[in-house]
């Protein structure tokens, strides 16, 4: 059985768009959905389960940022569960959540 890589790219504006993958996607595949160069790692909460969030780690620098309101959603919730806290708890820019795969190191 084939295994498949399923994400979903969190959009400023609140819409979403969930792609599959055959092969494991590489930062190079996921930077221009995200707009950025340097990707931040960072959890979710989504669908009454942990999972990875990958960011925009610039996103706060840049001209203009717009915050994201699933991605901050997610990031809180996240926050929440896991007894955490940061002094700014929001996503700016578009995000992709991992739904069914971890992000491997290096690649």
């Amino acid at each position: 059985m084939k295994r498949s890589y399923k994400f979903t790219l969190l959009r400023t504006d609140g819409s979403s768009k969930t792609y599959v993958y055959d092969s494991r996607p590489t930062f190079k595949d996921l930077y221009p959905l995200i707009n950025t160069d340097i990707i931040e790692i960072v959890g979710c909460y989504k669908d009454n389960k942990t999972k990875t969030m990958l960011i925009d780690e610039e996103g706060r620098l840049k001209q203009n940022p717009v915050v994201n309101p699933n991605a901050t959603k997610f990031f809180v919730d996240w926050l929440n569960k896991e007894n955490r806290a940061t002094p700014i708890p929001n996503i700016v820019g578009n995000a992709i959540v991992c739904e069914n795969f971890k992000v491997l190191w290096g690649f």
